[in-house]
């Protein structure tokens, strides 16, 4: 966008750039280094992890632009001051500097929480540098499908994380074997230091001060990550992802894809998405084509498979079942367009067919608040203004669609609009957070092995993967990428919090009031129930 480009630049004119991207892939470095070189701006040095420093890989690193630095500083009061004089340095000079706020990359495609330790450094180094002015820059890179698509589907199903080495190098050659479709770069607003501090009334002198960085950081690193979430643009292997992920088992013909593709295309843009010139037309309608491509790509890579028909008609595209996680990792970039309208369907009761039905006002807001809860390490929620507000709002805007209405204190289906009823607009939303629920549910589920002796968190980890395994193949759970290891982390760091479990001397034990196998039971059940409609109240 070369609204973008000029914001950049003319920001870069006038002071140094702090490049914040979010991170899903090794190419990421190589992205916004080969952009700024393209567009004449000043290419940044880029703070990488010392994991990424081995021969003979690393001196070429350094040379391109990056440094090394420790994961942990902790201990040596020494190494920490002699980063903290070189950013000082860096920033004194103008230089860009490009760092991952998400510390690793992102398994899943969404974004992971920010990791503030080096930026709390650099707004201390910006602090005691003055006359030089800062500016934070968010950057969302997308992808259509990551290079390490198959290495991340064998660390989310269970597999250990394999140690970057000289050995990586060696199977470059088979990466120009496979497509993986286009790169976009998206910037979102640019904040200076001043800008943050002037919002929180914080003096950029105060800044010495510990409590005062300390929420000018937080600020920043929730500022930068939301506006990563916004900008990130919807594109062609996103909707063709989402389209064919949408029901297990059920395949679509290439028309019935476009058609979907295009309905959520649709809703996206209404929600103020970012869309690639690739996916549209220049009317702004779907390019079927672009979705005939992304959908030759995922069948290339065995992700999706073709079968014919026996009459003659169009050939139908299912999703591989052992390889939905990685399509869900290409669906989960514009995932997060989706949360709250599917927070609020997922809390409406259905009836025996699973349709959406009447459910109160009051209780359909008390589901989705204790949702929320639930998942709150998972995405981000908005902040802006209170819960009953936001939720308000939402339900407001649902019922003006038509996807959602309203009977006095009920809340019910609504009329529908652009070729979908409200059960179907419904339906839609339930389905792109359904695995979540899912992986929730499945984690409830495997503290009922915590009955019988308490385990690690490594052990309990194992247990959930090989369960989740177990109930895929057994048919009782048709998502196999709810069978997500960095989202069972999550929903276990979650039980923690609302106080099923509890660590001691490293072992995961049930609380005393869940010791009782129908106690497991009724946290499984206030999960699950999100899914089938027969929700009760969360544990308490």
């Amino acid at each position: 966008n070369q609204e973008d480009v000029d914001r950049v630049r003319e920001a870069s004119r006038k002071g140094a750039l702090i490049l914040l991207p979010s991170h899903k892939s090794h190419i990421d470095y190589l992205v916004l280094s080969y952009f700024f070189n393209e567009r004449n701006l000043p290419l940044p040095l880029i703070a990488a992890g010392d994991n990424l420093n081995f021969q003979p890989i690393g001196p070429i690193f350094r040379r391109c632009g990056a440094f090394f630095i420790r994961r942990s500083f902790r201990g040596d009061r020494l190494y920490a001051s002699t980063v903290d004089a070189y950013i000082r340095r860096l920033i004194r000079d103008g230089y860009p500097i490009e760092l991952f706020l998400e510390g690793g990359r992102s398994r899943t495609g969404k974004l992971l929480s920010p990791k503030l330790g080096l930026l709390n450094m650099i707004v201390d180094a910006a602090a005691n540098v003055h006359g030089q002015k800062v500016n934070f820059v968010p950057v969302s890179i997308g992808y259509e499908r990551v290079v390490e698509a198959d290495t991340y589907e064998k660390e989310l199903s269970g597999g250990e994380k394999k140690q970057e080495d000289a050995s990586d190098l060696f199977n470059a050659s088979e990466v120009l074997r496979h497509r993986y479709g286009r790169i976009n770069l998206q910037f979102g607003q640019i904040m200076s230091l001043e800008d943050i501090c002037d919002d929180l009334n914080i003096e950029r002198e105060k800044l010495t001060r510990p409590a005062k960085r300390r929420a000018v950081v937080t600020r920043v690193g929730n500022r930068v990550m939301d506006e990563i979430n916004r900008v990130t643009a919807v594109t062609p292997g996103a909707l063709t992802a989402m389209s064919l992920l949408a029901k297990p088992g059920q395949g679509l013909t290439e028309k019935e894809l476009c058609a979907k593709a295009d309905r959520l295309l649709g809703f996206l843009k209404s929600q103020g998405a970012r869309v690639t010139n690739t996916t549209i037309a220049p009317d702004g309608s779907l390019r079927s084509q672009s979705i005939s491509e992304a959908l030759q790509m995922f069948v290339d890579a065995q992700l999706v498979y073709e079968v014919a028909d026996a009459h003659g008609n169009s050939p139908r595209f299912f999703a591989t079942d052992k390889k939905r996680i990685q399509l869900d990792t290409s669906k989960n970039i514009i995932v997060h367009f989706f949360l709250e309208r599917g927070l609020i369907a997922a809390s409406l009761n259905r009836d025996a067919e699973g349709r959406f039905a009447v459910t109160p006002v009051e209780i359909v807001q008390e589901r989705v608040k204790r949702a929320s809860r639930l998942f709150k390490l998972e995405f981000r929620f908005q902040a802006h203004a209170p819960f009953e507000e936001i939720f308000a709002k939402t339900c407001e805007i649902m019922i003006f669609d038509g996807h959602l209405g309203r009977e006095g204190s009920n809340l019910l289906p609504g009329s529908g609009n652009a070729g979908y009823d409200g059960q179907e607009w419904l339906s839609t939303y339930l389905t792109q957070i359904a695995p979540f629920f899912a992986a929730y549910g499945l984690a409830a589920r495997n503290l009922m092995s915590l009955l019988s002796q308490s385990k690690t968190e490594k052990e309990l980890g194992k247990s959930a993967i090989i369960l989740g395994k177990e109930l895929c193949d057994s048919g009782v759970l048709d998502r196999r990428e709810s069978v997500s290891k960095p989202v069972l982390a999550n929903a276990l760091s979650v039980f923690h919090e609302l106080g099923y479990v509890r660590t001691l001397a490293g072992k995961v034990t049930l609380k005393d009031t869940f010791q009782e196998p129908a106690a497991v039971e009724e946290i499984v059940s206030s999960i699950e129930g999100y899914l089938t409609g027969q929700q009760e109240p969360l544990v308490p």
